[in-house]
């Protein structure tokens, strides 16, 4: 299992805290790519017509069995339902299946879920932690509740951005609404229309021809 980092985007060294252990024992240090969702307070996204994108464009995970866990501090949240909100979509709408694996403590969980207080206006994070070569082992994913909330449609636009950062997980990247009008667009949710909490049907047909 190795810890490299692909040099994709910009980098960072980070810590996963063993929620069974406490959230504040048995660290894991590890450098990897960040993919983040920068909000830009009052951008309107207009619908245009989809193009093709090119897949993964961030990482692949180890496999079509996507597992999770919740922290702690992310069972004890505001909105640890939007996290099941979206590990719902990705195994409702792709051929995708998941696995709720209750709290966080093995390092090959695919997705371990957290709710932190992440710097300046991001509102998400998706990081791979552990590799086996090209392949995401685990990977965190990241939300700042109360940065999502500073916007309006605060509920829609948590599984927005639930679903957009379990999207890196599993390969897609950011999209313009010129590409696909879909939660992998960056930013506060365009609007209630559920197109903004789904993955494009582009997008789908790239992950199950994967997996």
């Amino acid at each position: 299992m190795s810890i490299s980092s692909p040099v994709v985007s910009s980098c960072t060294a980070v810590i996963r805290l063993n929620a069974s252990k406490g959230e504040g024992q048995m660290r894991r240090f590890r450098i990897a790519l960040i993919a983040i969702i920068a909000a830009a307070a009052g951008s309107l996204f207009l619908p245009g017509q989809a193009s093709a994108t090119v897949y993964p464009e961030t990482w692949l995970p180890d496999s079509g069995l996507h597992t999770y866990c919740f922290t702690g501090g992310f069972s004890s949240s505001i909105d640890p339902g939007t996290g099941t909100y979206a590990m719902n979509i990705l195994d409702s709408t792709t051929d995708m299946t998941i696995s709720n694996l209750g709290a966080c403590s093995a390092n090959t969980t695919d997705v371990w879920w957290w709710s932190l207080d992440l710097a300046g206006t991001i509102r998400g994070q998706a990081e791979c932690i552990f590799w086996s070569g090209s392949v995401c082992d685990s990977a965190d994913v990241r939300i700042d509740f109360a940065q999502i909330d500073i916007g309006d449609n605060d509920i829609a636009d948590r599984d927005k951005t639930s679903v957009h950062e379990i999207g890196h997980t599993i390969g897609l990247g950011h999209h313009s609404p010129g590409e696909h009008n879909c939660a992998m667009i960056s930013g506060e949710i365009p609007s209630l229309d559920i197109q903004w909490r789904r993955y494009h049907a582009h997008d789908i047909s790239h992950i199950n021809a994967q997996f």
